[in-house]
């Protein structure tokens, strides 16, 4: 008013959340296509990939497990994580820890060629060893299959100390992402 005190406003107010949250998740896609454009190798690419997914998307950690054709078995391959010693632990661990196609998150992921999620992997029944995740805290699971010419190459595994429940939304977007690697 003429004594400078608010007396209202007008105007429209739109929700945006979803455009944004849209927004987002395509450029987690082209984040992961630049790495693989610009890394000398695949190996520092692959990693590359997986910390840009971990970063975007608040995941303590991401690894990929290859398929070693050879051994019919799901081996680890490049891994990502925050600086904590814990996890490097984790992944010590992990490095020794073979999948046998059904066996585990990874193993069913490998066999149907389908993600899964797991919001609490401390109560899981699907989670072949519930005590390596719970040794670091890690409660949420995201794996997912990394395909190329219609069968498995590999698959992407996701931790966080949270529990999450699924987000269908970054479940297809990775998704893609599997298929870029691939």
């Amino acid at each position: 008013d003429a004594d400078g005190r608010f007396r209202g406003y007008r105007g429209v107010g739109r929700d945006i959340t979803e455009r944004k949250r849209t927004d987002q998740l395509l450029a987690l896609e082209h984040s992961v296509t630049r790495r693989f454009a610009e890394m000398p190798d695949s190996g520092q690419a692959l990693k590359g990939a997986i910390q840009a997914i971990c970063e975007s998307e608040q995941w303590e950690c991401g690894r990929y497990l290859w398929v070693d054709t050879a051994a019919g078995l799901l081996r680890f391959g490049e891994a990502w994580s925050v600086p904590d010693a814990s996890i490097e632990r984790y992944f010590d661990e992990w490095r020794a820890i073979a999948y046998a196609p059904g066996e585990g998150l990874a193993g069913k992921v490998w066999q149907a060629q389908r993600p899964l999620w797991a919001p609490d992997v401390t109560n899981d029944p699907r989670v072949a060893r519930p005590g390596v995740a719970q040794a670091t805290g890690m409660r949420a699971a995201l794996v997912v299959p990394v395909i190329a010419e219609s069968r498995t190459i590999g698959v992407l595994n996701f931790n966080s100390r949270q529990v999450r429940e699924p987000d269908e939304r970054l479940l297809h977007t990775i998704r893609v992402i599997g298929a870029q690697i691939g």
